[in-house]
C-alpha cells in the first residue's frame, strides 16, 4: 500500500468526539489523527448514493402515497 500523503490543517472538533478519538487511538496504538482519518474515510465511503435524474436529486415517496402528476404540479403553480 502506498504511503498516504499527510497534510496539516486546523479543524474544530467537539471535546467529546476528540476524547473518544484519543481513547480509540490509545487502544489501537495509533495516532489520534490516523484514527480520525480512518473513521472519516469509512464514513465517506458508506454514504448512500443519492439518486439523480438530469442532475436533480430524486426524493423518496412515502410508501402507499400516490405519485404527483405533472397536471397537479401545473395546477398548484397556477393557483
Amino acid at each position: 500500500m502506498r504511503q498516504a500523503e499527510i497534510m496539516r490543517t486546523t479543524i474544530d472538533i467537539e471535546e467529546d468526539v476528540l476524547g473518544a478519538a484519543k481513547d480509540l487511538a490509545a487502544q489501537r496504538n495509533q495516532s489520534t489523527g490516523k484514527v480520525i482519518s480512518d473513521l472519516l474515510r469509512l464514513a465517506l465511503q458508506s454514504r448512500p448514493s443519492v439518486p439523480k435524474r438530469n442532475g436533480i436529486r430524486l426524493l423518496n415517496r412515502p410508501a402507499g402515497s400516490k405519485p404527483i402528476t405533472l397536471d397537479e404540479v401545473n395546477r398548484l403553480r397556477d393557483e
